[in-house]
């Protein structure tokens, strides 16, 4: 089953997946919030240990940072942030991580690529408040609504929509 990452790389576009916390957990320290589990291309043996396209496509928060500076950034660029950023219920909460995403945005907007940039944000939890409209109904009393992804700046007027993809959750 080919990823987002192949589709993009058959088509020669270039693409990074940058994600905080990464370097430490490949030299093997991880800190405590890494979440592993939330590192999509690492399941597939084409992003393995040593393979070339985990090296060119997989990289860390720090890297997105001066790729972001230098005006060097992929033309498509997937951001997951560390643990404590992450509005995950239980362990963090949506101030931090609504801080840190309009820090990314203010970074983005001094930065070389400004102009020729759109941000999609999307949330799969937000504080464990929203999530997909069909999960939300089994929960009793939960607003029946799904939080929408979010674009940055306002996507232009000929793209008339956005089409969510939800996957309905296993109990």
């Amino acid at each position: 089953m080919p990823t987002i990452g192949d589709r993009l790389s058959a088509q020669n576009i270039s693409w990074a997946w940058y994600s905080g916390g990464w370097d430490e957990a490949m030299a093997g320290k991880p800190y405590s919030l890494f979440q592993f589990h939330h590192q999509p291309f690492a399941y597939f043996k084409t992003y393995g240990d040593g393979t070339p396209a985990k090296a060119k496509h997989l990289k860390d928060e720090k890297d997105f940072l001066a790729d972001l500076e230098k005006g060097t950034l992929p033309a498509v660029a997937f951001y997951k942030p560390r643990g404590e950023q992450s509005m995950h219920p239980g362990y963090t909460d949506i101030a931090s991580g609504d801080a840190h995403v309009v820090s990314l945005l203010h970074a983005i907007e001094k930065s070389p690529v400004w102009a020729s940039s759109v941000v999609i944000i999307t949330f799969d939890e937000n504080g464990g408040f929203w999530t997909t409209y069909r999960h939300l109904r089994a929960i009793a009393g939960a607003p029946a609504r799904a939080f929408p992804p979010l674009s940055y700046p306002p996507l232009p007027a000929s793209i008339t929509s956005i089409t969510p993809c939800t996957t309905p959750r296993q109990s």
